[in-house]
């Protein structure tokens, strides 16, 4: 992971700095509105941030209903990729969510996005079904991926 990060979980002042990060991460970025919504949803859901002096590298938002964890989203700046910034987050989020109960994760990933498949698939996430065109511009499948969390993270 990239030194001169912290973790920490957003709060309603990092709206601005997560859809510039949004935008510059992201086809489709998630609007103001919607992130305004998410930060302050009640624990355990959470969006968390890694945050450095260059402002927020990567964000990470996931909501825990009943027994299943679902990721929401998850972006790192481009120029902060592979250096294991989403895998922090993702591996972070997915702790979370089995302390609170969560006995399985579930998240939506674009077909093409290979960058993400492959991170998911590092995880033990595997196909559960497929959204026909569920994305648009361009119109695209949207893949659900799941993971049983067991009682530990491998």
């Amino acid at each position: 992971m990239s030194r001169g990060v912290f973790l920490r979980r957003a709060g309603p002042g990092d709206v601005a700095a997560l859809v510039a990060l949004e935008t510059a991460a992201s086809l489709h970025p998630w609007n103001e509105a919607q992130l305004a919504s998410e930060v302050v949803r009640p624990a355990p859901d959470a969006v968390l941030v890694l945050a450095g002096r260059e402002g927020l590298s990567a964000w990470l938002s996931f909501r825990l209903v009943v027994e299943e964890v679902q990721v929401m989203n998850l972006a790192v700046r481009p120029e902060e990729r592979r250096h294991g910034l989403g895998r922090f987050l993702l591996r972070t989020a997915l702790a979370i969510a089995l302390r609170a109960g969560a006995k399985r994760a579930l998240l939506e990933v674009r077909a093409s996005n290979a960058a993400a498949r492959t991170l998911y698939g590092l995880f033990g996430f595997g196909p559960l079904g497929v959204r026909k065109q569920y994305y648009r511009d361009p119109s695209e499948d949207a893949l659900v991926l799941v993971r049983e969390l067991g009682s530990t993270l491998n």
